[in-house]
């Protein structure tokens, strides 16, 4: 039951004669003959699964076989980024959401930079393939950074999204402003009446 990406596959034998034969190797693939050598060898072939069988024979009608399957595949996982949407405000509880494509989907790792270095934080062990899948909420501080994610399938073969989204986190509230006129509890009688504040700078 194993999956790879290599192509060719090696095929490696391991095989004794208590008399020292020289042994000859077939070998089957799917219950047909794909080649006979006296050595280990590879195999080429598109992606796909298969049954493979070694018999080996020391030419005295001594023969012996094991039988293996695994699967090769050689695509890409694909992934795509939900949320939170690309340059958009985010809270310091930041969930991310990326939906992978692969048939043989492993796991899927958040990568980012809100510490200043590009390093992956959390990962879904056991992605699921074509839906939506949520990363454990991470808490982090008001910044501006970038966040990827990268996909593994079973065979080894990787991706991240496209491209990196940004986001904007934003924890504090605005300051309060200073209403310098007109003055507490005025009373006037104009309809259209003038207020003027201090402004203030915010970060955000």
């Amino acid at each position: 039951n194993m999956y790879t990406n290599r192509q060719p596959l090696p095929l490696n034998v391991t095989a004794a004669d208590v008399d020292n034969d020289v042994l000859n190797i077939s070998y089957y693939i799917n219950g047909k003959l794909n080649q006979t050598s006296l050595a280990n060898t590879t195999f080429n072939a598109s992606d796909g699964y298969y049954i493979l069988n070694v018999s080996t024979n020391d030419g005295f009608a001594n023969s012996s076989n094991a039988t293996a399957n695994f699967t090769i595949d050689t695509i890409n996982p694909t992934v795509r980024l939900n949320s939170p949407a690309n340059f958009t405000w985010s809270t310091a509880s930041f969930t991310a959401t990326i939906t992978p494509t692969d048939r043989f989907l492993a796991n899927c790792t958040l990568y980012h930079n809100f510490t200043g270095t590009w390093q992956s934080n959390v990962t879904i062990v056991n992605a699921v393939n074509g839906t939506s899948n949520s990363f454990p909420a991470i808490t982090v501080n008001d910044s501006l950074f970038v966040w990827d994610a990268q996909c593994y399938d079973l065979a080894g073969n990787s991706a991240f999204n496209g491209s990196n989204f940004t986001a904007r986190i934003d924890t504090a509230a605005p300051t309060a402003f200073n209403l310098t006129s007109p003055a507490n509890s005025t009373i006037s009688s104009n309809l259209t009446p003038a207020f003027n504040w201090n402004r203030t700078v915010e970060a955000n």
